[in-house]
C-alpha cells in the first residue's frame, strides 16, 4: 500500500506565532517512511518558479527558518508576513533499506493576522519530549495535557493512531482542556530501528479560524534482553546466582 495523509492540506497560520504542521502520512505496511520538500509541479511537466528569496526549501517568510523533521514529518515555522505560499511534500516508503514507492503532496499555506494564541501539549506525561524507546510485550502508557492561554476557548483533541499504529489507543478526556492517554504493548513484529509515528491535532474553537497545533509522538520499539554474568560456573542441580 501506498502512503497516505491523514490531515488536511490547507493549514492557516497566524503571523508571529510558531507552528507546527504534520501532514499524518500512514503506511498501512508498516514500512519506513521518509519526508522531504521539494519543487511543486504546475503540469504534468513544468515546476513552480519561486521568486528570490522563496526556494522550495524555503517557501514562507518565517524567523527562524523554516525546519522539516525528515523522520516525523513535523514541518515547524514562524512565519512573520501575510502571504500565501505553496510547498510539496515527498513521503518516500523504504521496507528493508530499498525504496518501493513515493506519494507526494502539494499544500497551499495561508498566513493570516489575529489575536487568537495556539493551543499545545505537553509532551510525554508533561515532560516537553514527544519520543520515547519501549521493550517489546511490555505494556507502556503516557498522558499528556493540554493549554490555552485564550481562557475562553475550548479545545479538541483527536488523532490519527487507529491507521498509524494498530493496536494502539489515544484517548481524549473531553472537557475544554483534555488530557491524552495513550496505550500500547508492542510485540515482537514491532521491533524496529524506525520509529513507530502517529500525530495528534490539537483544535481550538476560536473565530473565524481555528488555531490549530499539530504534534509527531515517536516511540521506537526494542528487542526486550538482559545480559547477566555469574557468580561462580555453573553445576548440574547446583543453584546459581546472577547479577
Amino acid at each position: 500500500s501506498s502512503p497516505f495523509f491523514s490531515n488536511p492540506p490547507a493549514p492557516f497560520l497566524y503571523i508571529n506565532q510558531p507552528y507546527c504542521y504534520n501532514n499524518a502520512a500512514v503506511d498501512l505496511d508498516g514500512d519506513s517512511l521518509v519526508y522531504s520538500l521539494i519543487t511543486p509541479m504546475t503540469s504534468n511537466s513544468t515546476t513552480v518558479t519561486y521568486i528570490p528569496p522563496y526556494t522550495a526549501l524555503q517557501p514562507v517568510t518565517s524567523v527562524p527558518a523554516m525546519t522539516l523533521n525528515t523522520a516525523t514529518g513535523d514541518l515547524c515555522m514562524t512565519p512573520t508576513m501575510l502571504e500565501v505560499t505553496v510547498l510539496a511534500l515527498l513521503v518516500q516508503e523504504y521496507r528493508f533499506g530499498f525504496l518501493i514507492g513515493s506519494t507526494m503532496r502539494d499544500i497551499q499555506v495561508n498566513t493570516i493576522a489575529g489575536t487568537d494564541l495556539l493551543p499545545n501539549t505537553d509532551g510525554i506525561n508533561s515532560t516537553g519530549i514527544y519520543s520515547d524507546t519501549i521493550p517489546e510485550g511490555c505494556a507502556y502508557t503516557f498522558t499528556t495535557t493540554t493549554t490555552d492561554a485564550d481562557g475562553a476557548q475550548n479545545l479538541t483533541l483527536t488523532s490519527n493512531v487507529a491507521a498509524a499504529i494498530p493496536g494502539a489507543t489515544f484517548i481524549s478526556s473531553g472537557g475544554s482542556r483534555p488530557t491524552g492517554t495513550f496505550n500500547w504493548t508492542p510485540g515482537p513484529g514491532d521491533v524496529s530501528n524506525t520509529p513507530h509515528v502517529f500525530v495528534s491535532r490539537l483544535r481550538d474553537n476560536a473565530c473565524p479560524v481555528n488555531g490549530e497545533e499539530y504534534k509527531a509522538w515517536a516511540l521506537t520499539v526494542i528487542e526486550y534482553s538482559a545480559l547477566f554474568t555469574s557468580s561462580a560456573p555453573a553445576c548440574v542441580n547446583q543453584p546459581v546466582n546472577f547479577y
